[in-house]
Order: C-alpha cells, then sequence, then structure tokens
C-alpha cells in the first residue's frame, strides 16, 4: 500500500491522496495502521492510513454498502428489509451501457 501511495504521489503530483484501507475478513486481533521502516535506530518512514473492518460495521442503506455488505453483520431479522433496499438501489441506479 505504502508503494502505491507513493506512485499516486509521483504521477498526480499532489498530496492529497486519503489512504484507507478495507478489510473484508474477520481479524481476532487489532489491524496495523500504520508502516514503519526503520535503519539501526532510525525511523525513516512512518506511513499511516485509516482501516475500515467491514466485518464489524453495521448495514447502512447506500450504494458502497450494497456493494460491499457481503462482508457487513447484518442481523437476521434485517435481511428481508436489506434485500429489498438493495433491490430499490439497484433499480434506481442510473448507469450507462
Amino acid at each position: 500500500m505504502f508503494i502505491y501511495f507513493r506512485c499516486l504521489l509521483e504521477v498526480h503530483d499532489t498530496n492529497e491522496i486519503y489512504p484507507i484501507c478495507v478489510f473484508s475478513g474477520r481479524a481476532r486481533k487489532p489491524r496495523p495502521t500504520q508502516y514503519n521502516i526503520r535503519c539501526h535506530d532510525l525511523n525513516t518512514v512512518t506511513f499511516r492510513y485509516r482501516t475500515v473492518e467491514l466485518a464489524h460495521l453495521d448495514w447502512r442503506p447506500n450504494p458502497v454498502a450494497s456493494a460491499l455488505m457481503a462482508r457487513m453483520v447484518i442481523r437476521a431479522e434485517d435481511r428481508p428489509r436489506v434485500k429489498a433496499e438493495c433491490l430499490r438501489m439497484l433499480a434506481h441506479l442510473r448507469v450507462d451501457l
């Protein structure tokens, strides 16, 4: 991720790239939020990023959530409503083919 971030900085000549790491698995321990490179006693690089744990998110009605909800927490009693809402959103999407 750090390498991709660095390449985006070079290609787009901007410092307005916000790094976010989306995790779809079910982690048993907290995920890292930074990448460090050390050389002896000197920390030469610290790259920080935000993390999103899909397995810890509740479903909210929006297109991004619909696309990612396979890995989100949906209570059994909410599943019929979620399915109907997803179908409604899909029906109203404006997609150019």
